[in-house]
């Protein structure tokens, strides 16, 4: 791996632990305005207070969460784009941005969304090619998100994620971001045909934090490095304190039920 990579790539992953937690805040962009995102830097704030790796923006959102940045902290900018407005959905993804522009805004990685399994598909490969080639070439890490995209892929379960995983990987992902398929076994699978580090999304606001933890749980039990949560940490109440739980779990590998416990101390302190 050349030396830019690297040094980027350890603002990302924790080096002693091997464990990565991204906070997701790009959902503007492909959902538009969204619960919890009305003032990003005071959850951004209390996220890196709760042990965040790394915050994960659009470019015009850089200069507020880079403020609350630790020097630890990374920053990971998403340079892909589509919208739910779109009568493609998200299958038709575009380039928001280059990997220079990326770099020159400060950032030590970058986000692509990847799609399959549609018209465009061979229009997305080429994009995603081009945009693998860049990293190399300007040292930045590519994050790849290989998650489902519609309820029709979804419907493919973990064969289609999968497939998506380990095309990322082919394709010089540093990092996969990808949907947990909801049994440990499923995902052992594409964990064990991924020659890169997997974080798992977070999904929609989870109904009870004891659930979502326990989804963490069985994702790291089964091989996730970590994970690349939103919504579950800046829907939350208390966004410091959900991440510290996440964090106990994927660098302690604690049990759902003392994380529990620690979340509602924190909660209650």
């Amino acid at each position: 791996m050349i030396d830019g990579k690297r040094l980027r790539l350890k603002r990302i992953i924790d080096e002693k632990t091997n464990t990565c937690m991204i906070l997701p805040m790009d959902h503007g962009t492909f959902t538009g305005p969204t619960k919890g995102l009305e003032d990003m830097g005071t959850v951004v704030r209390q996220a890196v207070d709760g042990g965040i790796d790394a915050v994960l923006v659009v470019k015009g959102n850089a200069r507020i969460v880079s403020r609350m940045l630790s020097r630890q902290t990374g920053l990971i900018l998403q340079i892909s784009c589509a919208t739910s407005l779109s009568p493609t959905g998200f299958s038709r993804v575009s380039l928001a941005q280059s990997i220079e522009n990326a770099v020159k805004l400060g950032a030590d990685g970058v986000s692509y969304f990847l799609t399959l399994g549609h018209e465009y598909e061979k229009e997305q490969l080429e994009i995603l090619g081009k945009v693998s080639d860049a990293c190399y070439e300007w040292g930045i890490p590519l994050l790849v998100m290989a998650e489902y995209y519609s309820p029709e892929v979804k419907k493919l379960g973990p064969i289609y994620l999968k497939h998506a995983c380990r095309l990322a990987a082919e394709f010089g992902a540093d990092i996969i971001k990808t949907t947990y398929p909801g049994d440990k076994e499923s995902f052992k699978e594409i964990v064990k045909f991924t020659p890169a580090p997997i974080v798992i999304s977070g999904g929609p606001r989870a109904e009870n934090d004891e659930g979502f933890l326990r989804m963490v749980a069985d994702a790291i039990g089964a091989g996730a490095i970590g994970t690349s949560v939103g919504r579950n940490i800046f829907q939350h109440k208390n966004p410091k304190a959900i991440t510290k739980a996440i964090a106990q779990i994927v660098r302690e590998k604690a049990s759902v039920k003392a994380a529990l416990t620690a979340l509602k101390e924190e909660i209650n302190s």
